[in-house]
């Protein structure tokens, strides 16, 4: 006599080689929704993702091969699998904090230039001005791209604030802001919109 646990892998199984057979869209759910017992009872929802002890899945194995079955039908649609998918997030992951990486370079060497125009004794006002602005449109493109958690993002955070009150309701703050839209969206064109705070690295 089979096992309850043998009966359900059997369930499945049957299941998976007939929604592939049919043609019928793979996936966890729809195997688990077509899976019958012998007596033609539906197995139980949530079986499937049953766990141990160690909070690891019972049937492993069969998740496994649902999965492999699913990306399989992608593949042969022509459509990118789950992994294909991750792999070119994780390229675009690692340009884009390339490019983060390229923008705190460019705020270091603005702060560096304002605090050299500042210890000038004739110190030029409006390069003061311009070394000011370009911090602040780089701080806010920085702040647009990563997520509000990312330490980077609260390093800026302080900049922004200052500069946002000392030239609130100004012509000049609404070039900068205007500035900033307008680089995050060419960014944004071909990458991702945000910049996980677990991505962001050392940066």
């Amino acid at each position: 006599m089979k096992t309850k646990i043998e009966s359900f892998r059997n369930a499945i199984l049957a299941s998976l080689a007939e929604i592939k057979e049919s043609g019928g869209k793979v996936s966890q759910s729809a195997v688990i929704r077509n899976a019958r017992y012998e007596s033609g009872e539906s197995v139980g929802k949530s079986t499937l993702y049953k766990k141990n002890a160690s909070a690891e899945f019972v049937h492993q194995d069969l998740l496994l091969e649902i999965q492999k079955a699913s990306e399989d039908q992608s593949k042969r649609a022509g459509k990118p699998s789950r992994r294909d998918k991750l792999k070119e997030k994780d390229a675009e992951i690692r340009e884009l904090k390339k490019e983060l990486g390229v923008l705190v370079d460019q705020i270091v060497t603005q702060e560096a230039a304002l605090k050299s125009a500042r210890s000038t004794d004739a110190a030029d006002r409006n390069a003061i001005a311009a070394q000011e602005s370009k911090i602040y449109i780089l701080s806010g493109v920085i702040r647009e791209l990563v997520s509000s958690q990312a330490a980077i993002a609260s390093s800026v955070k302080d900049y922004i604030n200052k500069y946002q009150l000392k030239h609130r309701g100004s012509d000049i703050l609404k070039m900068a802001d205007n500035q900033i839209s307008e680089y995050v969206r060419d960014i944004e064109k071909s990458k991702l919109l945000r910049f996980p705070a677990d991505k962001i690295g050392e940066i």
